[in-house]
């Protein structure tokens, strides 16, 4: 009978044992559970840290691609200047140059345009050379009677001013836009900015022009037959042969020609209109679009919206400088110029 109770005694405390084992287990793995979280934050705030943080992954390829930048940036400078210092070897003569080959022209900041020879080095005018499509577009304003009409008297200078943004000038002289007189002396176009045959203010002592009342102009020019608008020109013809001659006329967009022009008829208008000149690609010819116009009653209409169009310039080589390093002067291969 004793036996029997020893064993059963035995059994639990062999039972009380194994739940003491199995509560300390589950205080063990609770503990674990717990400490692994921590560790497992502490290493996720880490690698955050890692990839986000001031000196992370993100902030060093964010330095490195900045840092790659500037060293081409670099490289391009310091390869510019070894083509000043160090002189090219030239392929062909540029006196070989023919209207219509294809030069691959670098504008430096502006970048690569492509260009056609307009005028070869035996011509009159120089080594010429023109943009093969337009380098920008130009927004000609006319907010005002007084804006439009100095638009229309400094039309010139406008679109010759903006071709002179792309100057290179390791070796080239001077840019203008097409259209304007190419007549060259000593390296520049000298008459680039002025209208053949310009001769002062339009005047038409037939009419009397008696601005409405309510217009808002700070000149007055009732009962004036002056509108201080400069006389129309035909600039523009020298170049549209030549561009019309060697299949170089029509490109794909619309561009400004350096000519202004007068008329006095446009749709149901009647009065004197002041506008600028372009080549329209859809019919193939000169057009002019109107900045300003006058009725023959004083009523003034302003061109809305401004006009614009895409800019094409010529650019006057340095035969003393420029020359032909590479290429075949073809569309797929242009010659390329050096010094």
């Amino acid at each position: 009978m004793k036996k029997k109770e020893n064993s059963q005694e035995q059994v639990e405390k062999i039972q009380k044992g194994q739940k003491q084992i199995n509560k300390n287990s589950r205080g063990i793995t609770l503990i674990a559970l717990v400490i692994t979280i921590i560790v497992l934050i502490i290493l996720a705030g880490i690698s955050m840290n890692l990839v986000l943080g001031n000196n992370g992954l993100f902030t060093k390829a964010q330095e490195a691609a900045k840092n790659y930048q500037t060293a081409q940036n670099m490289e391009v400078a310091e390869i510019e200047e070894l083509e000043k210092i160090i002189p090219s070897k030239a392929i062909i003569e540029l006196k070989e140059l023919k209207v219509g080959d294809y030069i691959e022209y670098y504008s430096g900041a502006n970048g690569k345009i492509t260009c056609r020879v307009l005028y070869p080095m035996d011509s009159e005018y120089g080594l010429q050379i023109i943009s093969d499509q337009i380098v920008s577009k130009l927004t000609l304003k006319t907010d005002t009677w007084e804006i439009a009409r100095d638009t229309y008297n400094n039309l010139l200078e406008i679109l010759n001013g903006k071709t002179e943004e792309y100057i290179n000038t390791n070796y080239v002289t001077d840019a203008r836009c097409v259209g304007s007189i190419p007549t060259v002396e000593n390296g520049k176009f000298v008459d680039k900015n002025k209208s053949k045959d310009e001769s002062g203010s339009y005047i038409d002592e037939t009419k009397t022009y008696l601005l409405p009342d309510n217009y808002a102009t700070q000149e007055v020019l009732d009962g004036s037959n002056d509108t201080k608008c400069v006389l129309a020109d035909e600039n523009y013809k020298i170049d549209e042969q030549q561009l019309k001659d060697n299949d170089l006329y029509i490109i794909k967009d619309d561009y400004y020609i350096g000519s202004r022009q007068m008329f006095t008829e446009w749709r149901t208008f009647v009065g004197t209109c002041f506008a600028c000149r372009h080549i329209n690609i859809q019919n193939s010819i000169v057009t002019s679009d109107w900045l300003c116009r006058i009725k023959d009653d004083g009523q003034v209409d302003l061109r809305d919206p401004s006009l614009e169009f895409g800019i094409r310039s010529c650019f006057l080589l340095d035969t003393n400088k420029a020359k032909v390093i590479d290429g075949t002067g073809k569309l797929e291969d242009p010659y390329i110029l050096g010094m």
